[in-house]
């Protein structure tokens, strides 16, 4: 019976030990998901990174092209006030292409308008991943300690 009983004790310990084991593996497995999340949400911010860059050159583009046609207003206005006009149709055809170039400005004003939103978007998102990778490499450290 004693001899039984230590086949009992030992089995008990044997049992002690694989859940201790089976403890520090799902902690260990914990860490690593923890770990490898990390790299998801960099891998996100970093493609957020790539939006923003994309979405500011369009801006700048877009600022472009109002500027030019600005500046191609300007010259037709001063074509047509200049006195070089020598027939209604061609005084027509400078205010018709005018309106055109207005109509543009205003469209690309209404584009830039949006760009801007989807950038101030952006950049709250962007924010919040930067937060969230400080946040859990703040843990994963202190898991590490």
């Amino acid at each position: 019976m004693a001899v039984e009983n230590k086949s009992y004790f030992d089995l008990q310990e044997f049992d002690l030990g694989i859940f201790s084991i089976e403890d520090k593996e799902k902690s260990i497995s914990d860490k690593l998901n923890d770990k490898l999340g990390i790299e998801e949400v960099k891998s996100k911010f970093l493609s957020i990174e790539s939006k923003l860059s994309e979405l500011s050159k369009v801006q700048i583009r877009i600022n472009q092209l109002i500027d030019q046609n600005s500046n191609e207003i300007n010259q037709l206005n001063t074509t047509l006030y200049s006195g070089k006009i020598r027939n209604n149709k061609e005084s027509e055809a400078i205010e018709i292409e005018i309106r055109n170039k207005t109509s543009e400005i205003e469209s690309y004003k209404t584009k830039n308008q949006k760009l801007l939103e989807n950038l101030s978007k952006l950049n709250e998102i962007k924010d919040s991943f930067q937060l969230k990778i400080f946040s859990l490499e703040e843990k994963w450290i202190n898991s590490e300690k």
